[in-house]
Formats: C-alpha cells, sequence, structure tokens
C-alpha cells in the first residue's frame, strides 16, 4: 500500500507533493505544523525559514535506551540558533513560592532532533521514525545529543471543558489543549500559560479576523491569549485585582464587540469587566450588574434579539445583556438561588441550574419561568457543598452530572431522556462537540483522569475512552555519586527516576510524588543520600537505585520547603530544613534522627536555606517571607549573631559561593529579583543590586568554563516569561541568554556544560549547553 501523509488532517494528496505543500504553508507564514502518515508515523516540523527542526511522535523508546549520534564541529551552534530562532515561550515546572496550590508549569510536548539539512536540502519525504542506536536519520544526519526515555506518562484529570464545533478544547492542571475527539488526543495543539501559580480552570475560543484565538481564564491569577494554529502566546497574561476572590471556574464568556471578540468576565464585587480578546486592553469601564457575586456567565441564543449575555449571581439574578453596548436586556429572571451554572436552552430561553442541583428554565424577554423547577439527583458531598455546575446542552438534551453517573433530560418537561450513564468514577467535566456527518457527542471527563465518549442522543459509548492530558517531569537535580558517576534524578508527578547522565541507562523508578528541594549527602559507608523536602518533612532517598532509607524515626508533622547538607567537623552530616511553621530543623543525614530542638527566631514562615563550611565553622543560613536572613551553628542550632541586613521582601533563593579568591559569600534574592550578597563569615553586606530579572525560585547552581557560579531560577510570570535565567555571581549580572525549558538541568561534565531537559512525552534530552 502506497503511504500517504496528512497536514495538520488535510490530506495533501500523493507523497510526492508533500515537499510542496510544506513549502506553500511556510510561504504562507506557517512555520508549525504537524504531520502523520497512514502507517501510523507522527511528526511535526518547526522552522524558521532557514532551518528545520523534526519534533518525533511516532516511536516509543524502550526505558533508558539512548540515542547517541556522531558530532559534527558547528552543528550545535546551528541547531540552538534555529531552536531560539523558532521555539516557543517555554513551559516551566516547579513549585509556587506560597503554600497552597502545588500546580505547576507544563512544559512543550517535544522530542526535538536536529539534522543539517535546511529546507533547500534533501526533501522531508524521506523523514522516518527514530533511528535505532547506532543508525542515522540520514545516513550523513548529525545529532549531538542522547535522548533516555522516562519509565512515567502520568494521565492527569481534566478539569474544564468546552465543545467547538468538532473540536474539544480541554484544561488540566496548567495546560490547555484542543484536540479533536474523532482523531484523539494526539491530533491537538497544547498551550501552557506564562504563570508560575495556577493555570487556567476556564477555556473560551474567540474569532478575530486574524484567526481563532485560544482563551484561557483562571480565578485569582489570570486570562492567558494563544494563536490556535501556532499555540504562541499572545501578549502578556491580562492581570487585575477583580479577578481575585472568585469561585474556583471564573465566570467567563466571549462576546463579538464593535471592534472584534471581547473577553466578558463576571466579578465577586458584582461587576462586568471586559478585555479585548485581540490586544488585551481593557474593552470599556467595568459595568455594574449585580449586587452580589457572579457565579456564571454566558452567551445564548436571544431569539429575535440576537445574541445575549446572561449573568447569574448570588444575589438570585438572572439577566440578560447586549453584548455590544452593554445594556440589560428583557426583564431579569428571580429567584434563581445560586446560579452554578447557565445556558442556551432555545430561541429566547435559558436554563438555569442552582446550587443546590435544581434546573429550570426562563424567558429572558418577561422574566417568567417556562417550566417547573426539577432536581438533577445531586446531593452535597463533603468538601463539595453545591452543584458543581458540570451541565451541557445540545440538541433539546441537557446532560448533568450527578456523582459518577451522568442524566440526561429535557430541560422543557423535566422529563429524563433515557438512563442515567454510568462512567464509574466522580466527573469532573462535560461537554458535547459535534461529528462530521453524525449528531452530539457527550465527552465525560472523570477523575480517574479519563475522557470517555459517548451519543448523547442513545447514551452509548461512541469511542474509546482517552487521556487528552499527562503529567510531565518537574524538575531535573545533577546527583554526583563518587567521584565520577554524575546521576540526573528526574521528578514526575507520581514517579521520580534516575538515569546515568554518560551512559543513558535507567538506574532507578521510585513511585511517590516529588520534592520542593533536595540536599546531596556523601555518607561515610560510601553511599550517596538524596534528600527530599515535602509536605510531610523529609525523606531520606539512596542513589542511584533510588531505595527510600528507614524511615525518619521522629518525623516533622509539618511541612519543609528547602533543605541543605553540610559536614561538621566530626564527619557527620547535618541536614537543615526550612519549616513552614517559622522554624529550621536538622537532621542526621545517615539517620534521619531529629538532632535537638528546632531553632527559633523568624517572624514567619522559613522559605529557604543554605549551608557551608566557613572559617571552620559549619553554619547553617535561613530565609523567611518577610525577608529576614539568620545564621545558625549547624552543630548546636544556636544562632550566630543577630539577623542581617537586608532589604528583601518575600526570600526566594539563598545559596553560599567560595569565589575564586577563596571568600564565601552569601547570596540571597527575593520574588522581584532584589539581590543581596554577605559576607557569609561576619554577616557583612557586601553588594546589593536589582538586576536580577522577577524570579520565582531558585534551582541549583553550575561553575562555568571561566570558572564562575552560575544560578539557574525560576523567572516569574510578572516578566516577559522566557523561561529560566541565569545569574552570573562573579560578574554580578543576568546571562543574557534565558534557558529555553523549565524542566531542566545545567552541570558541568569536566569536558562541557551540558544541559539535561525533559518533555512531556517521557523523554529527556541531553546536549551540549555551550
Amino acid at each position: 500500500m502506497i503511504e500517504s501523509w496528512t497536514i495538520e488532517g488535510e490530506p495533501v494528496g500523493p507523497p510526492t507533493q508533500l515537499h510542496e505543500k510544506i513549502r506553500a504553508r511556510i510561504a504562507g507564514g506557517q512555520l508549525e505544523m504537524s504531520l502523520a502518515s497512514t502507517s501510523g508515523r507522527s511528526l511535526r516540523l518547526v522552522t524558521n525559514t532557514q532551518r528545520a527542526m523534526v519534533i518525533l511522535r511516532g516511536y516509543e523508546l524502550d526505558e533508558g535506551e539512548q540515542r547517541r549520534h556522531t558530532w559534527h564541529p558547528g552543528l550545535q551552534r546551528r541547531i540552538r540558533a534555529g531552536q531560539r530562532a523558532a521555539r516557543r515561550v517555554p513551559r516551566r515546572g516547579h513549585r509556587p513560592p506560597y503554600r497552597g496550590s502545588q500546580d505547576r508549569r507544563r512544559h512543550r510536548p517535544d522530542r526535538v532532533t536536529a539534522g543539517r539539512h535546511g529546507l533547500g536540502g534533501r526533501p522531508l519525504t524521506s523523514v522516518r521514525r527514530y533511528p535505532r542506536s547506532g543508525e542515522h536519520l540520514y545516513g550523513d544526519w548529525a545529532v549531538s545529543c542522547s535522548l533516555m526515555r522516562i519509565p512515567d506518562a502520568t494521565p492527569i484529570v481534566v478539569t474544564a471543558m468546552l465543545g467547538h464545533r468538532s473540536q474539544c478544547l480541554s484544561a488540566a492542571e496548567g495546560t490547555v489543549r484542543l484536540w479533536n475527539p474523532s482523531k484523539g488526543p494526539s491530533s491537538g495543539t497544547t498551550f501552557a500559560p506564562q504563570t508560575s501559580f495556577g493555570g487556567p480552570t476556564t477555556v473560551a475560543i474567540a474569532e478575530s479576523p486574524d484567526g481563532r484565538i485560544v482563551v484561557g481564564g483562571s480565578a485569582g491569577y489570570g486570562l492567558w491569549r494563544w494563536n490556535q494554529t501556532t499555540g504562541e502566546p499572545i501578549g502578556k497574561p491580562i492581570t487585575d485585582w477583580a479577578l481575585r476572590g472568585m469561585p474556583p471556574r471564573l465566570p467567563m464568556a466571549v462576546v463579538a464587540g464593535s471592534s472584534g471578540p471581547v473577553i466578558v468576565v463576571g466579578c465577586d464585587d458584582g461587576y462586568l469587566r471586559s478585555w479585548n480578546a485581540m490586544d488585551g486592553l481593557p474593552a470599556g469601564e467595568p459595568r455594574p450588574a449585580h449586587d452580589q457575586p457572579i457565579w456564571s456567565l454566558a452567551l445564548v441564543d436571544g431569539g429575535d434579539a440576537g445574541p445575549l449575555l446572561v449573568s447569574g449571581a448570588a444575589d438570585g439574578l438572572v439577566k440578560a445583556w447586549n453584548p455590544v453596548t452593554g445594556q440589560p436586556v428583557g426583564i431579569p429572571l428571580g429567584r434563581c438561588g445560586i446560579p452554578v451554572a447557565v445556558f442556551s436552552a432555545g430561541p429566547g430561553l435559558v436554563g438555569v441550574a442552582s446550587a443546590r442541583g435544581n434546573v429550570h428554565v426562563g424567558d429572558l424577554s418577561t422574566g417568567l419561568r417556562v417550566t417547573k423547577s426539577f432536581g438533577t439527583g445531586w446531593q452535597p458531598a463533603p468538601g463539595q457543598p453545591w452543584f458543581p455546575g458540570d451541565v451541557a446542552y445540545a440538541c433539546g438534551i441537557l446532560a448533568t452530572a450527578v456523582v459518577d453517573t451522568v442524566h440526561r433530560w429535557n430541560p422543557l418537561t423535566g422529563e429524563p431522556t433515557g438512563d442515567p450513564i454510568a462512567v464509574g468514577d466522580r466527573v469532573s467535566a462535560l461537554t458535547t462537540v459535534y461529528r462530521g456527518g453524525g449528531g452530539p457527542m457527550l465527552l465525560v471527563a472523570t477523575e480517574d483522569t479519563r475522557v470517555q465518549q459517548f451519543d448523547l442522543v442513545t447514551g452509548q459509548q461512541a469511542a474509546a475512552a482517552v487521556h487528552p492530558h499527562a503529567g510531565n517531569p518537574n524538575r531535573v537535580d545533577v546527583v554526583r555519586v563518587g567521584r565520577e558517576q554524575i546521576t540526573l534524578v528526574v521528578e514526575t508527578r507520581s514517579r521520580i527516576v534516575s538515569f546515568d547522565a554518560r551512559s543513558g541507562q535507567l538506574l532507578g523508578v521510585l513511585r511517590r510524588m516529588g520534592w520542593f528541594g533536595v540536599a546531596v549527602a556523601g555518607l561515610a559507608d560510601g553511599s550517596t543520600v538524596v534528600v527530599g523536602a515535602d509536605e510531610d518533612g523529609i525523606v531520606r532517598v539512596a542513589v542511584p537505585e533510588l531505595t527510600v532509607c528507614d524511615p525518619t524515626p521522629d518525623e516533622t508533622p509539618m511541612t519543609i520547603w528547602d533543605v541543605a547538607a553540610v559536614t561538621l567537623p566530626a564527619g557527620r552530616i547535618v541536614v537543615a530544613g526550612a519549616g513552614h511553621d517559622w522554624l529550621v530543623y536538622r537532621w542526621d543525614a545517615a539517620t534521619g534522627r531529629s538532632l535537638g530542638e528546632p531553632s527559633a527566631g523568624h517572624p514567619v514562615s522559613v522559605k529557604v536555606v543554605a549551608a557551608a563550611v566557613v572559617d571552620g565553622v559549619a553554619t547553617l543560613f535561613s530565609g523567611c517571607e518577610a525577608g529576614q536572613v539568620r545564621r545558625w551553628d549547624a552543630a548546636t542550632g544556636q544562632p550566630l549573631g543577630e539577623p542581617l541586613a537586608s532589604g528583601l521582601d518575600h526570600m526566594s533563593g539563598l545559596t553560599v559561593v567560595r569565589t575564586n579568591a577563596g571568600q564565601h559569600i552569601l547570596v540571597g534574592f527575593d520574588l522581584d529579583g532584589v539581590v543581596h550578597y554577605w559576607d557569609a563569615s561576619t554577616g557583612t553586606l557586601i553588594w546589593s543590586g536589582d538586576g536580577m530579572t522577577p524570579m520565582s525560585h531558585l534551582l541549583h547552581t553550575y561553575q562555568d568554563r571561566a570558572g564562575h557560579t552560575v544560578l539557574v531560577y525560576v523567572i516569574t510570570e510578572s516578566s516577559v516569561g522566557e523561561g529560566l535565567g541565569r545569574w552570573d555571581v562573579e560578574a554580578r549580572r543576568v546571562v543574557p541568554e534565558p534557558l529555553p525549558d523549565g524542566t531542566c538541568a545545567v552541570y558541568n561534565d569536566g569536558d562541557h556544560i551540558m544541559l539535561a531537559r525533559c518533555t512531556t512525552d517521557g523523554a529527556l534530552i541531553i546536549e551540549p549547553l555551550e
């Protein structure tokens, strides 16, 4: 059978036309595209019109299998130039600087290889799956990287969905995906916000003259916009104080304004606020709509009045508005309880689902109910005191979620339509899409991470369940075992895995959640232990095989945000922990036992710790949310002098650096990027400046070729969103080029400065950084 190809789902005809089709798309400004063949091969092409990268998706690597190919001088420089020119805004994974949501930023799902053939080189029709070890993609195509498989692609729960014609827009833990249910999740595009906090919980699509815009909104965090075709973010995130304190699912709708699509948000002060979807600027002044917080917002069919914007609030009223002028239309519907969801139930009719799980339909022109209220069968549950608002309506059928079943109703009569659909786990989101040549299909997301597909009319399963969102690696740590072995420890949502950085061999797999920070201790018996900080204290894991040491005999019943290790003169290794309860803890790294009472002195939660032997004294350093920095004797836990002079605010990083001159410098910085240098021995302030990019927290350090210590940190959403930043301690400046990926580690292997970065499809790529 002759193999045929599609580009973005569109057939391209005979294989001989593939190259011409790709050239035509690039000439039209489409620099990224997905290709799939009838043989099951799948890839994505990214180009800057001069160089091309091929992102291969059609081959599952064996666990730990290495892909290493010969090195061509000068190739890596050209590859990275192409990556910088064509890359998307990075997607990053890390813990937030505050206690609370442990959402992590997501990363771009790619497995990147690159060749020395530009678009004018060998035809791209000859691209095939990633080769077996020892092969070359073309024979003379060289790639300077190692690529290992992380044995984890943990699916995650979809928390919001929106059907848009035949496509589904879904959100899960900070990422948004647009995918076609009939083609599977791999057919879609992934979008990720530029934020170090929680991601979108509400999604929408805006139609603009320049193409469709994907919109994501989150209560308390802001609004994000992306180009649907390229996946690129549009402008900076939209933030407003009024977006805070809203219900978990931000009441949001997109309407057609006089100058383009407008994003409208219902706020907890009862006002409707709107922004132009294209430029992100406010679209007029905030409009008073209700006297109580707004809980629901939707665009409905107003009949002769045209499309109407409908809002429901805690004052029990549901009101209709002209989406262009913002003027009220008709008469408000009263006595609606808390309307957690509103939907179009026909021309001029609006359906209302209340917090008690009751549904009724009202006439927007008269303000009267046209049906009696009927119950969906929902019952309050612990932690869920009101109806979650998971409803979907299409073709006269209303689907409502009741725990682990979906009920279908005729909203005009209140009568059930068919038997309930059992989905096996608690429902997290509902929506409907239309199949080509078929009727509406009901998509049901459940807390077991599946999205199931049913025929809305018959209730029969229409396709196999899928997992459109997968958890991605959150951090990479470099652990040196002895003098020679360099181990990469990769944390995912549910596993921690280790690799030999040089051979690519998979060394260990540990099934457990990751940690906030790690400290490495080489014990007297020759073994190496990684001590991780998490919500329940600390955990000690032996590397490289990743076996958990005996549990800490006296576990700390408190969150530990950061850890650091230092060796006492007698040889004992002390691990210090930054406690959420304002204390600094100490443990014996070998036994896990607590070393005396915790050290008190900080006025608020301790966020960061550092440790070093300074002038023969093992010293601990700690910083808290108030910006206070203190020194402690690691052996006794007693304070060393007064708190250090600091103009810092919320501490987000602290480390000790030994300069080429032999001086120990304590480097501390806060969320705003203000940096302080102290003499670690005396506590005297040496230098301060604000030249660092605003950052979330410190990841790790490494030595560059000049012998300078470079700090790698996570850039916050308040800046340009360029991923990871680097700070040259000796030069006291930001390294100009940020790193391209948030889940990565930089280390010096003796010959090169290496970059190890992870992708969401379970790949760990190692390549020279410089």
